[in-house]
């Protein structure tokens, strides 16, 4: 097996299932600072991503989604990674009609693209495997459809490909009001996250700010047990 199937398995295994643990207090303050940040702007469709692969922005999208449904909002994730796309394995649903059937047909209703899950949380899959993503994300149906779906939803949540590897997150940037970047305490390389911001910045990507996943609850050193925290950080502000 390797590294980054091993990744993903991690991944999952730090999905909430106790709202009122440490970790879903970190989410909800994440939460709070994404409400903060959008005070004059509202931050409705929220992009999650990450520098390189596995480093579990799909994770963080995942338990934001929940948690927001938990107290009583209606959420809505949309899965753009269509790559290599994850987040219905969260929820042990299949990846069928998805975004990328949307856009290469005129016969899927919205209806039959939007998956209601037993938690609240409703799911818009990736779809399938096709060889030509940037053309699917370029595309004018898909800001069409979220324009359409903003209604329905208080939270829309964008779960993006990484960005140092293709260049589907900056052209999903022209339709998301404001990213999330998501780093690995002890994983993720400062190099690499430097770049992911840069590169950000320079096409004018309004970044909401940082979050550092799997960083040690230190009053559980000596109990071997390891907390999965959120750490917010300022990122950039600027929007074109």
């Amino acid at each position: 097996m390797n590294s980054l199937i091993k990744r993903r398995e991690h991944e999952e295994s730090l999905m909430i299932t106790n709202f009122s643990s440490v970790t879903a207090e970190a989410i909800q303050k994440l939460q709070t600072n994404i409400q903060f940040a959008g005070l004059d702007t509202p931050l409705k469709v929220i992009g999650i991503t990450s520098s390189v692969e596995s480093e579990g922005k799909s994770t963080l999208t995942a338990n934001l989604a929940n948690t927001y449904a938990f107290r009583g909002a209606k959420v809505l994730i949309i899965n753009l990674d269509i790559r290599r796309p994850t987040i219905h394995h969260f929820y042990d649903v299949p990846n069928k009609i998805g975004i990328t059937d949307y856009v290469a047909s005129n016969d899927i209703t919205v209806e039959q693209l939007v998956v209601h899950l037993k938690n609240g949380v409703d799911l818009i899959n990736a779809g399938t495997r096709t060889p030509y993503s940037t053309k699917v994300l370029a595309s004018k149906k898909i800001p069409e459809l979220i324009e359409k779906l903003k209604p329905d939803y208080d939270y829309i949540l964008v779960d993006t490909a990484p960005v140092l590897l293709v260049t589907d997150a900056m052209i999903c940037s022209h339709y998301i009001d404001g990213f999330l970047v998501v780093c690995t305490q002890g994983y993720t390389k400062k190099k690499e996250l430097a770049n992911c911001i840069n590169s950000m910045k320079n096409n004018n990507v309004n970044i909401i700010g940082v979050v550092m996943t799997e960083v040690k609850d230190f009053s559980q050193v000596g109990s071997g047990k390891e907390a999965y925290h959120y750490y917010y950080g300022t990122g950039s502000k600027s929007k074109k």
